[in-house]
């Protein structure tokens, strides 16, 4: 520095020759040449590496930090998909593959963090607990299933059920097989609910619709019309209705009362024992409205008319001219 003032003083150096920098003065050359030699190759870090270099780290270990933290995550998922499969009787030990594949990962991510150092150990770890226990689920849940089903109670309602559902669907079948069709003869006696004594073989000669319904039910109510218009039109002509209540008993003031409010003179069979009824299961209804169309040999002419076409099939059967 001194040299640098006494040339300065002799006039051999002008002050802008030199530059100030890092705490010395050094000549405008050689900083100039300094500056091409970092132009031309990357800059160190104190530690030697270059600044290249130092961001190729710093890189590489956000992705390995990433790659964890999505490891974590992905076997998190996979554990919670297999805990959910576990709990299906049965079928929950399918799941097994899906909670061992997640345990590896956790267990690659959780390699990744602590080689690193790098934050997503959390994730991960909570990864793995979850992937163990799912791995443990499938187990547990399969034992506890077969120990179900050895209960003697358990058993004792599956046999009860399955007597059950055997019972219905003989009664289906049994119900369908009786259900008359056309061509064939319905024979119908009992005591109507006005407390009559009613006969279908009384009635031959006549063309009668046989009618099972029930105050509860929507399509009955809907097709009312259809059956009261078709009376009003022919009964003075030789059409008679016989309808069969599948009303409860308890229902028994409720289904007078419908009847009477809706204007329905024709007689009511009803017993109050519901879908039990007693001429329903002998002919198999499983499902109302069923109407059966009788002509006037006694026998079923026609079955389930609905809307106009009931009014045209009565007029048929009674021999009227059908414009």
């Amino acid at each position: 520095m001194d040299q640098i003032r006494k040339n300065f003083k002799e006039g051999t150096i002008l002050l802008t020759d030199y530059i100030y920098k890092d705490k010395e003065w050094i000549s405008l050359n050689r900083f100039i040449e300094d500056r091409k030699v970092a132009i031309k190759s990357p800059q160190q870090n104190v530690h030697g590496a270059t600044v290249t270099e130092e961001l190729k780290v710093k890189k590489s270990s956000s992705e390995e930090s990433q790659a964890a933290l999505v490891l974590g995550i992905i076997s998190i998922v996979l554990a919670l998909i297999t805990a959910a499969i576990s709990w299906i009787p049965f079928i929950g030990f399918l799941a097994l593959p899906l909670g061992v594949i997640a345990l590896i990962l956790a267990i690659i991510g959780l390699i990744i963090v602590l080689v690193t150092k790098k934050r997503g150990m959390l994730v991960v770890v909570i990864g793995l607990v979850f992937s163990l226990i799912s791995c443990l689920l499938p187990f547990i849940m399969t034992q506890v299933f077969m120990d179900a089903v050895d209960d003697p109670e358990f058993q004792k309602a599956i046999s009860e059920w399955a007597e059950e559902v055997d019972a219905e669907l003989n009664k289906l079948d049994a119900g369908e097989l009786n259900r008359p069709g056309v061509g064939e003869v319905m024979e119908l006696k009992f005591t109507s609910l006005a407390g009559k004594e009613i006969d279908l073989a009384d009635m031959k000669g006549k063309v009668v619709l046989i009618d099972f319904w029930a105050t509860w039910c929507g399509p009955c109510i809907a097709e009312l019309p259809n059956v009261r218009k078709a009376y009003e039109d022919y009964h003075d002509k030789g059409f008679e209705i016989i309808g069969i209540s599948l009303d409860k008993a308890k229902d028994e003031a409720k289904l007078k009362s419908f009847v009477k409010d809706k204007n329905m003179p024709w007689p009511q069979a009803f017993d109050g024992k519901g879908w039990d009824n007693v001429l329903a299961k002998q002919y198999g209804i499983t499902s109302i409205p069923a109407t059966f169309l009788v002509g006037k040999e006694g026998k079923i002419v026609s079955t389930n008319l609905r809307g106009p076409a009931l009014s045209s099939a009565v007029k048929k059967e009674l021999g009227l001219s059908i414009p």
